[in-house]
């Protein structure tokens, strides 16, 4: 039992510790633990619908509990480590910490960068290990900083092509050679940070991807334009190598997935 408590923590320590490698650094890829825990996170805002409030508070909310639930895992990981370990932590006073609330406590005072706590290593191994816990803090704080605020600029980006639509509308030149390179610009980063889809905005006319799919029905798009607008639309995640006959269900089925009240959307959103 004490081999198997140390082999599912280091589990998930190493599993948390990928996944968010991916989401930071990952060019064109993202961890799909995060993925599928910022959905959760963002299905349940759905509840308040299509007030200001929740429009303002959703890539908030979901980013905050995605950070959440990684500093949880990997300190529930750290955690079992420590408390499998038979005499792997002291406390002060000089005797074992023996339960699991001492060994969380120390885990997290580590991965806070605060130091041990109370409770200091049993030994130069276990000294060791805590070295590696704290460096694995450190990793952790900074890549969910620089993460955040990737996703934060690529938010605000999307909120920009989206006025540079009303600026250059379909159908003229601009809308060619201004608003389809900025387009572009902009899904190259969702591509890597696809977690920027679940922000919003209390202006209806800003939001994404909802605004994406009002504008490939939009009449005054010329022939060339569509052709154009649907090349760059099949980088967007989630709608990768879809066929053309199957292109306008799947893409309201991803904007639905990325709206706060999907069921509102149908024709031409």
């Amino acid at each position: 039992m004490t081999t198997f408590l140390i082999l599912l923590g280091a589990a998930i320590v190493a599993i948390s510790l990928w996944d968010i490698l991916l989401c930071a650094l990952g060019a064109g890829q993202s961890g799909a633990i995060s993925l599928a825990i910022a959905r959760f996170g963002f299905k349940r805002i759905r509840s308040f619908g299509h007030t200001r409030l929740a429009h303002r508070i959703c890539g908030p909310v979901t980013m905050a509990w995605l950070g959440g639930v990684w500093i949880i895992m990997v300190a529930f990981g750290w955690s079992l480590i420590f408390f499998a370990a038979t005499r792997s932590l002291e406390t002060t006073k000089g005797l074992p910490a023996a339960s699991f609330g001492d060994s969380l406590s120390y885990a997290g005072h580590l991965l806070s960068t605060l130091g041990g706590g109370y409770a200091t290593p049993a030994g130069t191994g276990w000294s060791l290990i805590s070295v590696i816990t704290g460096v694995t803090g450190m990793l952790v704080l900074t890549l969910a900083v620089s993460f955040v605020f990737s996703t934060t600029q690529a938010a605000a980006q999307g909120r920009a092509v989206m006025a540079l639509a009303e600026v250059f509308p379909p159908g003229s030149d601009e809308f060619t050679g201004q608003f389809l390179p900025q387009l572009s610009s902009y899904v190259a980063q969702v591509k890597s940070i696809p977690f920027a889809l679940f922000y919003s905005t209390a202006r209806p006319e800003r939001r994404l991807p909802r605004g994406i799919y009002r504008l490939w029905h939009d009449d005054r798009l010329t022939e060339d334009q569509r052709r154009a607008l649907r090349i760059i639309l099949h980088e967007f995640p989630g709608l990768e190598g879809v066929p053309p006959e199957q292109f306008d269900d799947t893409l309201l089925h991803w904007a639905k997935r990325h709206d706060l009240c999907p069921q509102d959307m149908t024709g031409r959103a």
